[in-house]
């Protein structure tokens, strides 16, 4: 499972992975590189650089390898999910997960069993192979994206959602048949 084509580069990246040098009319902002993962640099699009030479790059010179193991797809999820924003609108909200002790109490989760919830929903989307590409509980949502035309495009997804509704088509018909 490959990472997706960076959207952004910082300076450092495209001078050294990309095709050309710098175009003079490229305009940059501050961000986070989608190659390196520097934070609060000043970042392009790959183009302004003549896109990457290869994509995904060589093992040997990748700053952020693909993932080799489950941890190494999962970990860095968890570790670029907002978990405190989420803890601080549980808490304005009250919501409230069944507790841990044997009273069967309500509390609002703690980060770390937040993180644990997410974390075994991540691994369980990557085990279920497909059958599932899509689960969740108590607001978290893991899903995998897989065989995707562009196999740079799969991954692993990780969200909180604080409200959904949907329709179903069923018998629908557009008025015409």
């Amino acid at each position: 499972m490959s990472r997706p084509y960076p959207a952004f580069v910082c300076h450092t990246c495209g001078t050294k992975f990309c095709k050309s040098a710098i175009n003079p009319h490229a305009t940059f902002s501050l961000g986070k590189c989608d190659c390196c993962h520097a934070e609060d640099v000043p970042i392009t699009e790959p183009r302004d650089y003549g896109h990457f030479k290869q994509w995904p790059l060589p093992a040997d010179i990748d700053p952020l390898p693909d993932p080799k193991t489950l941890d190494d797809l999962v970990e860095p999820v968890l570790d670029h999910f907002d978990f405190e924003k989420v803890h601080r609108s549980m808490k304005l909200l009250d919501w409230k997960w069944v507790g841990r002790s044997s009273s069967e109490s309500f509390e609002v989760p703690s980060i770390e069993r937040m993180r644990e919830t997410a974390r075994n929903l991540l691994v369980s989307v990557v085990k279920l192979n497909n059958q599932y590409p899509i689960i969740g509980t108590g607001g978290f949502w893991a899903e995998k994206s897989s065989g995707n035309e562009d196999p740079l495009d799969d991954g692993l997804l990780l969200r909180f959602v604080l409200e959904q509704s949907e329709s179903y088509f069923g018998d629908y018909t557009d008025g015409k048949g």
